[in-house]
């Protein structure tokens, strides 16, 4: 889903936003301020049920 590039620039945005509020993704550990739960959406533009399932439980224990 990012290959448009105004969407890509629209994510990279919110990303960089989070970071300066001290919320980053998951993969780069806790903050402070919270974590963000980040998915990415298939080729298709698809989104899994499944794989936001195991990310909460996850990310919750």
């Amino acid at each position: 889903m990012l290959q448009p590039p105004f969407y890509r620039r629209k994510c990279e945005h919110e990303l960089a936003c989070y970071g300066s509020n001290g919320v980053l993704p998951h993969e780069k550990g806790e903050e402070p301020a919270g974590v963000l739960a980040a998915m990415e959406h298939g080729v298709d533009g698809s989104i899994s049920w499944a794989d936001i399932e195991a990310r909460v439980d996850e990310l919750l224990g």
